[in-house]
Formats: structure tokens, sequence, C-alpha cells
């Protein structure tokens, strides 16, 4: 899945540097070189040729299943790429798209793609025929009409101090109806913002003042936001010296709205 807009990534690249996103795990393997080609039914702007791309990594989880022996390939490849827990929500590197091209039937038995288009202001020649290593068939959708974006030198980003690490904290306080709070940070520093997309990715429905959560943060334009989130189990709430169950009735911390981030 591609979607395409214009960030201002000022973590690492230059703001209304053009982005993709992408869902895990090909996001994290097109920026450690492991797959050349991501696949979609959209031709890229030809204005797009030529240009780095950033990568961002969406929220959203791979839909259903993939295959056993798509997905042991991309274990595989993340494991030669000694990478470890995959990153969500964030842009997490850039490649350089120097061509797209649309399939013309399919992929053939002997993992070749035949071509019979592409968007203008490429600078590799169009070829009739591409041959793709076993990883990258595996790895890709290469049905008859999806076009085919050709990727190349990638780099991956470079988190921002902070950035990354687990740390742990609790719900300071979360108003459901318009989506957002803060957690306190154990480390101390300022509070860190949160959203209801994080929480609900982490299967956190009802969180309550002084649920205890782990967290990895990201440094945002307007500072920190939690970008994924794990709920601690009760003996991890009792260490740290807090309640593990909910707060009692009307004890629901409340303050004023700050701007959205």
């Amino acid at each position: 899945m591609i979607g395409i807009g214009f960030q201002d990534n000022h973590e690492t690249l230059a703001p209304e540097t053009i982005t993709i996103t992408v869902r895990q795990p090909w996001a994290t393997l097109i920026v450690c070189g492991q797959k050349q080609f991501e696949t979609t039914t959209l031709p890229p702007p030809p204005s797009f040729i030529g240009q780095r791309i950033a990568i961002r990594a969406a929220w959203q989880r791979p839909l259903g299943q993939i295959g056993k022996a798509a997905e042991k390939e991309a274990q595989d490849a993340l494991c030669e790429a000694a990478l470890g827990e995959l990153r969500y929500g964030a842009v997490i590197g850039s490649a350089l798209l120097r061509a797209a091209w649309r399939s013309a039937r399919g992929l053939s038995q002997h993992l070749k793609v035949d071509i019979d288009g592409e968007v203008e202001g490429s600078s590799l020649p169009c070829p009739r025929q591409i041959a793709l290593s076993r990883r990258e068939a595996l790895l890709g959708n290469f049905s008859a009409g999806r076009w085919l974006w050709r990727l190349e030198e990638p780099v991956m980003a470079q988190m921002a101090s902070g950035e990354g690490d687990w740390r742990s904290g609790a719900i300071k306080w979360f108003d459901q109806r318009n989506g957002f709070g803060f957690i306190v940070n154990d480390q101390g520093g300022d509070d860190i913002y949160v959203n209801q997309e994080a929480l609900l990715l982490a299967d956190i429905s009802e969180p309550y003042p002084g649920q205890p959560v782990r967290f990895r943060c990201q440094r945002g334009s307007k500072g920190w936001r939690a970008v994924e989130l794990k709920a601690c189990e009760a003996s991890d709430a009792r260490a740290r010296g807090e309640s593990a169950g909910p707060p009692p009735s009307g004890s629901v911390s409340r303050q004023s709205s700050p701007a959205a981030r």
C-alpha cells in the first residue's frame, strides 16, 4: 500500500520532501536495501522520477496473512539486515525513485515480468522484461496492470536522541472525546503526547490515569509523542509502586486541551 503526500520531515530530511507511506515490513525492507520494487496500482507523477523519496512506515499492520513463504522471506531479510523490532507511524528512511514500469502479464514461473508501459522521465531504459530474484518476487505483487516503482540508493533514517528506545511511564490523562492525552515519563522531563490511534494499536481501549505503559517516542514539531505502546502487566505496575487497576470512579484527571500534535 502506498499513500503519497508532502511531509515536513524535520528530523532527517529536507522540508517538503515527497513522502510515500508503505506498510511494514515492506517499508523497512526498502530502506535496508532488501527490496528494490514497491508494487502498487498507482503510477508516480513524472515529477517524482529522479527524486529522493522519504519512506514512512504506516501505522497499520499488514492486512491478513501474506503467505508463509513471503512471511519467512521477509523475516530472513530482516535478520540479514540485523534489524530488531519494526517502527510504525514514522519516516524510517529514503530511497531514490529511478523509474516506474507497468506489469503486462504478471509474474511468470521463471520469475520474470513483462513490461508494457513506463512513466516519463525515467533515467533507466524501459525494459521489455525484468528478471526478479526469488526474494523480490515473494515480497511484491506483480500482477498485470500493477506499477513497479524502482527504488535505489536506500538510506535508513537516524533516530533523534531519545527516540526508539522502550521507556516506561503511566497515563497522566486521556480525553476520549477528542482522542488524545499525555503519558508521564518515568525518566522525568516533559509529558509525552499520545493519540487514540496509538492506544488502539496497543489494544488499550479505555486508558485511565495511572495506567502503566511502555512506549517508544518520537520528537515532532510540537514536542515528544508516543508512536508505539505496550500495556504493562499488573506485576510491572506493582514493581513500579502503582495501582494495577483502574482508579476509583470520579477520579479521572482533567486538563484543558492543548493544540493537537
